[in-house]
């Protein structure tokens, strides 16, 4: 998406955000845009379409303290490979850490 009042609009009612970007340039102004919305950014992941797989970097313990260590950086960062719209991709590595971070951010 683009950053726009729409897009400000949808998020005024979030308390965190994912970033996801086909551009790693782009998190700086995203994530400064998440700020002014006071959204706590938790994932920060790179979209790319060339990529052959998935790429995760999560804490080996962030189930532990997760809002504490959310103060400082989002926990969940990498790469998602080859997103197409109609193409399922719940299997893949990226996808399945995303999902078990928010169901653990929302089982509190």
């Amino acid at each position: 998406g683009k950053i726009s009042a729409e897009n400000e609009l949808i998020m005024q009612e979030a308390t965190h955000s994912v970033v996801i970007a086909g551009d790693s340039r782009k998190f700086k102004e995203w994530e400064e845009f998440c700020c002014s919305l006071s959204l706590q950014v938790i994932a920060k992941i790179e979209s790319q379409l060339e990529a052959q797989q998935d790429e995760v970097f999560l804490p080996s313990d962030w189930q532990n303290n997760t809002n504490e260590k959310l103060k400082t950086s989002p926990l969940l960062t990498g790469i998602v490979h080859r997103l197409a719209r109609g193409e399922d991709v719940s299997t893949r590595p990226m996808i399945k850490a995303l999902a078990n971070l928010l169901i653990h951010l929302t089982s509190g």
